[in-house]
């Protein structure tokens, strides 16, 4: 693998890592993950409310360590 190549390949981790973390934090800032959980629940999911806040922080968690390269 070429040094572009890898630096491409970082920079996109970052970036994408970053988007991930952004989603996350942005459904916390804007209080809206009572609101994602009954649309879980309304699509049949059992315990939307828990899957919604287990989503989120699965999101921020896992795009941390995406960004970091660790995952």
């Amino acid at each position: 693998m070429t040094i572009q190549s890898t630096k491409a390949l970082t920079m996109l981790r970052i970036i994408v890592g970053a988007l991930i973390i952004t989603h996350g934090a942005l459904r916390v800032y804007t209080n809206t993950v009572a609101g994602f959980g009954e649309v879980l629940t309304l699509s049949g999911i059992p315990q939307g409310a828990i899957v919604a806040w287990l989503l989120t922080a699965f999101e921020i968690l896992g795009g941390l360590t995406f960004l970091l390269g660790k995952f």
